[in-house]
């Protein structure tokens, strides 16, 4: 649990709880109902969570606002994401366990994070594409 005063992640964010209520309905086969909770999602937060998107149990959204999330996309338990993240391209990226996805950092292509990897502000890692590196914040 993340505590430095200014973020408290101890509860769970709303975003996590609207997210939690769409995919379940989308695994009980109530698909419409689901893209209704994914489209209030849209317009509530700024934020691209498809129900389709797997968020393991115990994923943190710190600040829920321009999150996107490719459909494909697997996040693992205990990874906190903040603000201005995109998840997303090709077959959908792999984030490992206990990962922190800082704000603006952006993970494109079919790559798979294992654990305990922090990104933060203007890192781009992509795969097949030009771009082959990290860029470091300026």
């Amino acid at each position: 649990m993340l505590n430095d005063g200014v973020t408290r992640l101890d509860k769970t964010s709303i975003v996590i709880k609207f997210y939690n209520v769409e995919r379940w309905l989308w695994l009980r086969g109530m698909r419409r109902l689901a893209r209704v909770v994914w489209r209030l999602i849209q317009l509530l937060f700024a934020c691209y969570i498809p129900p389709t998107a797997d968020l393991r149990p115990g994923v943190k959204i710190a600040h829920g606002v321009g999150i996107v999330i490719h459909q494909n996309s697997v996040i693992g338990s205990g990874t906190i994401i903040y603000q201005n993240v995109t998840v997303g391209s090709g077959k959908g990226p792999r984030i490992g366990e206990n990962c922190v996805l800082g704000a603006g950092c952006c993970i494109l292509g079919d790559i798979h994070i294992v654990l305990l990897i922090t990104l933060f502000d203007r890192i781009l890692l992509t795969i097949g594409g030009r771009q082959r590196q990290s860029i470091a914040p300026a």
